[in-house]
């Protein structure tokens, strides 16, 4: 096999000499490189010839760029090196634990650190760090992982001049939620997630990186979990040993790294937000973002896992302003264990919810009306259901493009399926296992006021059935009779008029409130009280009454 000497260590680059490199300019001996890290031109495996150390290295594994000779290709070498238990000699290659006890927490974290590579190997995810191989060597060991040309989401930030829009946040985020739901599928918790942990390639492909498995089995220790937790994206229930952890417990690092996107602020640390919690909502401190946006954010954000959304799917869906309903809370309590799940369909409308709190109260009086002029022009005569005004609301104007685009009549909706997670696999996720899977969200019915009318008009008022005039109960006083088939007035308008004579005055109490008219005949002369807000069309008998809509 090729020497390491013939190709450059910092770009992997062939060169013809040991001199400057012709590619990216690096001379011998010019990389820093710390002093715990295996030395440069080292052998590993037989097969990966180690080059220069790939960011800085973290308190449990440095990551090294290397060259494959079988393969012919650049790879990512992770050495499982816990810096708290064990230490590498300068200018040696095999590592030892610093005591007998630390001895015993790093052979578990090794065990972990396997099979947790054997495990992420099964994933085939564009958003997931693909597993080549893995081994063990120099007393620890060792993970092969593709080599992508990028940077990690930190410094993509701090070079994009501290913050992120919205949009690109979500550009980021979303393909890395995606990746983040094929893992809890399989029952696997990342439980490290954060901006570090992500890397954005050349391309603009962000890729989910260092799973925190072997890091969490040690900090189930007698060792501080502070060190082992990164403050600001941990969930609060990852502080405590036996802390009810799940999906959940991801969303809330996701929901954390997001408010780092677009602010430029890491989250308040959540043992501190335990006894006071002021966190900042992300709008207040990028006024550019959606409040819509910024919530879905803050409710990821809930010290209580059973206030977050569930799963990511949920946290995507408030993301995006998919009108699905989500369990809600209280930003801070203690952790409660989630309900067992069962499959759902939730129907998903892909347009932006309107905000909470503030919108709902003139939804709910826009539905009221929607619902009162469709009932009431229901009974008045000659008055088709077609006839019945759209009700106008900022729903309605956000879904009008797509309701465009779809068949007319047809509702645009999506049925997502969220079928209940699989039976738990030992070892790499224990709290996972231990506490019992997130509560469905719930399914709420389509609420708004276009919603109820387009229901009303696929059913209207059934007609009364009329038998036919007898010759001595005829029209007597000229009025048209009341043709079979047509909506009849309700009781009430009927009831307003009993004792009462044709064109005499009368009062209504529809669902639009009181009103004043005068009673008309309708079927076999039965007199109803008719609004006065309703005009005859003009050229018409008004004794046939065909209304029109308010004059």
């Amino acid at each position: 096999m090729a020497d390491l000497a013939a190709r450059c260590p910092n770009c992997m680059a062939e060169m013809a000499d040991r001199g400057v490199c012709g590619h990216c300019g690096t001379a011998p001996g010019s990389l820093a490189r710390s002093p715990v890290a295996l030395p440069e031109f080292n052998t590993l495996n037989d097969r990966f010839l180690v080059g220069r150390v790939l960011g800085r290295p973290g308190g449990f594994g440095v990551t090294y760029l290397a060259w494959d000779q079988v393969l012919q290709t650049a790879v990512a070498i992770k050495e499982f090196l816990p810096l708290s238990s064990v230490s590498r000699e300068p200018g040696t290659l095999t590592i030892q634990p610093n005591s007998e006890h630390d001895a015993v927490f790093f052979r578990r974290g090794l065990q972990i650190f396997m099979q947790e590579a054997r495990t992420l190997a099964q994933f085939s995810h564009p958003n997931i760090v693909r597993i080549r191989d893995c081994f063990e060597a120099n007393g620890t060991a060792y993970m092969v992982m593709d080599y992508q040309r990028g940077e990690p989401l930190d410094q993509l930030v701090k070079r994009a001049g501290g913050r992120l829009d919205e949009t690109h946040a979500l550009d980021i985020m979303l393909p890395i939620l995606d990746g983040l739901q094929a893992v809890h599928a399989r029952r696997f918790l990342h439980r490290d997630i954060k901006p570090q942990n992500i890397y954005v390639t050349a391309d603009g492909v962000p890729i989910l990186l260092d799973f925190g498995a072997a890091r969490m089995a040690l900090s189930d220790s007698t060792k501080s979990m502070t060190v082992m937790l990164s403050g600001g994206f941990a969930p609060f229930e990852q502080y405590h040993k036996k802390g009810d952890q799940g999906p959940w417990s991801d969303v809330y690092a996701c929901a954390a790294t997001l408010y780092f996107l677009v602010t430029g602020n890491v989250p308040n640390d959540a043992i501190e937000r335990r006894h006071d919690d002021r966190l900042i909502p992300p709008v207040s401190l990028n006024p550019r973002l959606s409040k819509a946006f910024s919530n879905a954010i803050m409710r990821g954000l809930a010290l209580d896992p059973a206030a977050r959304p569930r799963t990511v799917q949920a946290l995507r869906m408030g993301l995006t302003g998919a009108t699905a309903s989500m369990p809600l809370g209280a930003s801070s309590g203690a952790p409660a264990r989630p309900a067992a799940p069962a499959p759902v369909s939730t129907v998903v409308h892909y347009s932006r919810a309107p905000e909470p709190h503030r919108t709902r109260p003139w939804m709910l009086l826009a539905i009221g009306l929607a619902v009162g002029i469709v009932a009431w022009r229901q009974w008045t005569p000659s008055t088709a259901v077609a006839d019945v005004p759209q009700v106008r609301t900022a729903a309605n104007e956000r879904r009008a493009p797509e309701a465009a685009a779809a068949t007319p009549g047809a509702a645009r909706a999506k049925l997502v399926t969220q079928p209940a997670l699989p039976a738990p696999t030992p070892v790499f996720a224990p709290r996972l296992q231990d506490a019992p899977p997130p509560a469905p969200p719930r399914v709420e019915a389509d609420t708004s006021a276009s919603a109820v009318v387009g229901r009303l008009q696929q059913q209207p008022f059934p007609p009364a059935p009329v038998p036919a005039p007898s010759p001595q109960t005829g029209d007597r006083s000229g009025a048209a009779p009341f043709a079979a088939g047509r909506p009849q007035p309700p009781p009430f308008a009927f009831e307003a008029c009993r004792g009462k004579s044709r064109d005499a005055r009368c009062e209504v109490r529809s669902p639009a409130g009181r009103e004043p008219g005068h009673c008309q005949p309708f079927e076999l002369q039965r007199l109803a009280c008719v609004p006065d807000g309703h005009r005859a069309e003009r050229g018409k008998d008004p004794r046939t009454l065909r209304y029109l809509g308010r004059g």
